[in-house]
């Protein structure tokens, strides 16, 4: 079974993609005004609970897809590591991880992956991996109040990332979203999948502090390509 990527903010980057395009014009409303907003220079951390590391990401710049759809860069930096880059988009109401350039699969060209609604309804359910819908699927739940390390967010949805496995489902991990403020956090039964927000920088506004960087623990220390899947939560199955 190919590898799948499942949201949450295992805040993952697996878009790993070398060909970035120029700079384009800035964000509509639609994309800053709901759960996960996207602005240029927007700065978020977030903290492994298991261990206190730190994960960066920062929007840098938005570009295009070779279809002409636009997206937006996105730098990661888990710990001291040398960042990565990881690409970002909205497309039918979803916030999606895309590549730039299109690939061989027929079904899902771009490799695009669901991680969040923009606007979601309590109970909405949708699948993870765009064209395969026997993988990974989320269930929007409200939560109203999520209190963090960089404080206490309201209006909160969280993002219930379930595989079918055998006909049972086996629930994974629960990513957190705020309105207008986007991810503060995921939740999970496996302690290393457990992250909470240091600090977020959204459109003019700051909240939290941002803490010294700090590598993952030697003892879990994963794979440099693992490590780039880092920001969007998710969690990797075969």
């Amino acid at each position: 079974m190919k590898n799948v990527i499942v949201s949450g903010f295992v805040i993952l980057f697996c878009m790993y993609i070398s060909n970035c395009s120029n700079p384009t014009e800035p964000p509509s409303e639609e994309i800053q005004n709901n759960y996960a907003p996207l602005n240029v220079g927007d700065v978020r951390q977030v903290i492994r609970q298991y261990d206190s590391s730190t994960t960066l990401y920062r929007i840098i710049y938005n570009t295009k897809r070779q279809d002409g759809k636009n997206a937006f860069a996105i730098e990661l930096t888990v710990g001291t590591q040398t960042p990565d880059t990881g690409y970002f988009f909205i497309n039918n109401g979803f916030y999606m991880i895309t590549n730039l350039n299109s690939g061989s699969d027929p079904l899902n060209p771009f490799e695009e992956q669901i991680i969040a609604e923009i606007n979601p309804t309590d109970g909405d359910r949708f699948v993870n991996l765009v064209d395969y819908p026997d993988t990974f699927f989320l269930a929007a739940k409200y939560y109203q109040l999520r209190s963090t390390i960089c404080g206490t967010f309201n209006n909160v949805l969280g993002f219930i990332s379930t595989f079918q496995h055998a006909g049972v489902p086996d629930t994974n991990l629960i990513s957190f979203y705020a309105k207008h403020i986007g991810y503060i956090g995921t939740y999970s039964h496996i302690l290393s999948l457990n992250y909470d927000v240091a600090y977020i920088k959204v459109g003019n506004k700051e909240y939290g502090t941002l803490w010294p960087a700090k590598n993952l623990s030697p003892i879990l220390k994963t794979t440099k390509q693992s490590n780039r899947q880092l920001i969007a939560n998710y969690f990797i199955k075969e």
